[in-house]
């Protein structure tokens, strides 16, 4: 490519009176054109005119080289420009194989990568199992990518396109397909393995939330007894699968803000590996987790081998780069050390409350002897339970946990009262309240307290849209000008990996990802509904996703995912 292409090439002296060979430096552009009789007959006229004009000797030779290159530029731009055309106007869809032992093998009549809509597609056959499955897809290679579902009508043009596995229409006419994009994120050129699970044969999450017709029912629907496909013949994409991607995709929104990045960039198709998805089999808890048959699809691969890189604010080390953008509001080492001691992330649901809430009052303790004025500070309210717990720790490992403040463990949304938020704004003056409680509502614990089992789309939207009116309406009373100048920033709910109480059937948990991201998927409505200047998401999807699978207990991110996410909420609140 460029210069060093020139010197590199040599064309055998067979051709070389042959063929006229034109290298662009400036594009790396290479065309190779047989001399035809035109070819020869417009050289040797124009240097014939020039000739004409008296040269001095030896002058012939550079006007022939002088029009064979005007020659050779208009050829190439022409070249160019044509075969511009013809990609846009011809979508590349290269076909993926199908992983026979996939629990819906032989539903599925077609799996594609489209590079045009920088997408994945699987076509599910007409009168199949699972026509509107719930899917779960992620790139793994010089960086993790995690595909956005939708169901989309496939395109006339594209239904006739060959594709190197031959035509993706010949086995079914059916025209709906499920495709996953990563067209909103940020993803480096290279070579990604393909990994698509199917979670749930029937969506009741995202998919039938936004297909408009009977939402109703899909928000009401009561799930509990939906059991999730098997986890061991869950993968639909073939071992090895892989996508080329050509052009760095920058994304746009949130999701573009950053990626989880391989730790070297010196990554090949014989280093590289799939990242697979972690799951966890019925039977391997305690002491079974040893086992040959549990380990194998347990155990963390390459997790560890990536970094977070944030597109905005660095490109390089987490703690080099970033935090001195946080100078003006971080601890002594010594007094952040001291406070740090009060956490633990050994947290369990019989005695997690317990000590959270003794963390809770110890820190209050050391904050106030450290700083008196600590109580009368603007601060941020984190608001939720175990998880909320972890993020108000990973602060603390920022040195940053001194501008926020824990309530409390709280299991239910419903305890989320004008009252309570009232009280923890005069007691604490939090101005800013984050608010995740999404997890308890699905769990099996939440059984344990409230017999009606999981909390279904419909009432989860109803009780969101009730805290969101505490702070967006205003009808005069002592307690709305208390919130006059407080916001609510919903944090987006954490995705669980697979557990064996998750994948049992009938589930004794149900905080699948078709349920979370069902959840996150009203959030998302709820905010944008409500258009108020003081009603947020903070969306940390794209941060925590891509490791869904790589928590410490199945249930909590790994530290260091939850310390990202901790830094990212940190410059959306304070910033």
């Amino acid at each position: 490519r460029g210069p060093s292409l020139q010197s590199s090439l040599r064309p055998p002296s067979s051709l070389s009176a042959k063929y006229l060979y034109c290298v662009d430096s400036s594009s790396s552009a290479v065309l190779v054109m047989p001399i035809s009789a035109h070819t020869i007959i417009f050289l040797i006229t124009a240097t014939a005119m020039l000739s004409s004009m008296r040269p001095k000797r030896g002058h012939v030779a550079c006007i022939f080289t002088f029009f064979s290159a005007i020659f050779c530029r208009f050829s190439l731009q022409l070249s160019i420009l044509y075969s511009q055309m013809i990609e846009s106007a011809r979508p590349q869809l290269i076909s993926i194989s199908i992983n026979p032992n996939s629990t819906v093998a032989n539903d599925i009549s077609a799996i594609w990568h489209s590079h045009h809509d920088s997408s994945i597609c699987i076509r599910f056959k007409e009168g199949s199992r699972c026509p509107h499955p719930s899917l779960v897809g992620r790139l793994s290679g010089h960086g993790l990518v995690m595909l956005e579902w939708n169901t989309k009508q496939l395109q006339q043009q594209q239904q006739k396109t060959m594709s190197q596995g031959g035509d993706i229409d010949k086995e079914d006419k059916s025209s709906i397909v499920h495709c996953g994009s990563y067209k909103k994120s940020w993803v480096l050129p290279g070579m990604y393995f393909l990994e698509v699970l199917i979670i749930h044969c029937n969506d009741f999450g995202v998919n039938a939330l936004s297909m408009g017709h009977n939402s109703t029912t899909s928000q009401s629907y009561d799930y509990r007894h939906e059991c999730m496909e098997d986890p061991g013949r869950g993968r639909i994409t073939a071992d090895g699968a892989t996508v080329a991607i050509g052009n760095e995709v920058h994304g746009v929104g949130d999701s573009s803000k950053g990626h989880w990045r391989y730790h070297t960039e010196a990554i090949s198709s014989t280093t590289m590996q799939p990242l697979v998805t972690r799951y966890q089999p019925q039977g391997c808890r305690d002491s079974n987790q040893t086992l040959e048959r549990c380990e194998r699809v347990m155990k963390k691969t390459h997790h560890d081998s990536f970094s977070f890189v944030f597109r905005k604010y660095y490109d390089g080390s987490l703690e080099g780069k970033l935090l001195p953008f946080f100078a003006n509001i971080i601890l002594e080492p010594e007094i952040m050390s001291e406070i740090e001691k009060t956490f633990t992330d050994d947290i369990h649901p019989g005695d997690g409350q317990t000590v959270i809430v003794k963390a809770v009052n110890q820190l209050q303790e050391k904050l106030t002897a450290y700083d008196p004025s600590f109580k009368t500070r603007d601060k941020v309210c984190i608001v939720g339970a175990s998880h909320s717990y972890h993020l108000a720790h990973a602060l603390w490992r920022s040195n940053l946990g001194h501008n926020f403040f824990f309530t409390g463990f709280l299991k239910s949304p419903e305890a989320l009262t004008a009252d309570y938020f009232s009280k923890y704004r005069r007691e604490q003056n939090c101005t800013t309240f984050v608010v995740a409680v999404g997890q308890w509502i699905a769990s099996w614990a939440w059984l344990l307290t409230a017999p009606g089992g999981p909390w279904t789309m419909e009432k989860w939207k109803i009780e969101m849209t009730r805290i969101a009116q505490i702070f967006t309406t205003t009808s005069g009373g002592s307690e709305d000008k208390e919130h006059e100048n407080t916001q609510l920033y919903f944090r987006s709910i954490h995705r669980n990996p697979i557990g064996d109480w998750i994948s049992s059937c009938p589930p004794q948990d149900w905080r699948s990802t078709t349920v979370i991201d069902g959840y996150n998927f009203v959030l998302e409505k709820i905010v944008s509904g409500s258009n108020h200047p003081r009603v947020h998401l903070i969306d940390t999807r794209f941060i925590t996703e891509p490791l869904w699978d790589a928590t410490y207990d199945w249930c909590h991110l790994a530290p260091r995912v939850s310390q990202v996410e901790a830094i990212y909420i940190a410059s959306k609140v304070l910033g």
